[in-house]
């Protein structure tokens, strides 16, 4: 008994942090286009949970672009945004 506890904790940490990073893991820079929706006036935001709804594509420069939907106070909203991979910075964001 003890050691199925002891295995099942020592999975958590596997299991929060999706199995390890590369590029499909996009998390820094999911956290940038949540902030600039933020930013640009949007609340209560509701974001896709599951990797494939966010659609990241990598361009010939390095950058990704990545586009999707959100729910802002109930109502979707489709985004659009460029991101610089290296700094995690918003080059565009663009929300209906």
């Amino acid at each position: 008994m003890k050691v199925r506890i002891m295995i099942m904790l020592g999975l958590v940490p596997f299991l929060l942090t999706g199995c390890g990073s590369g590029d499909g893991n996009h998390s820094e820079m999911k956290a940038a286009i949540q902030t600039e929706a933020e930013d640009q006036g949007y609340s209560n935001i509701k974001w896709p949970f599951f990797e494939e709804d966010w659609h990241f594509e990598k361009k010939s420069d390095g950058n990704y672009t990545s586009h999707g939907t959100f729910k802002s106070d109930g109502k979707s909203h489709e985004f659009s945004a460029e991101v610089d991979p290296n700094s995690d910075m918003i080059l565009d964001f663009y929300a209906d």
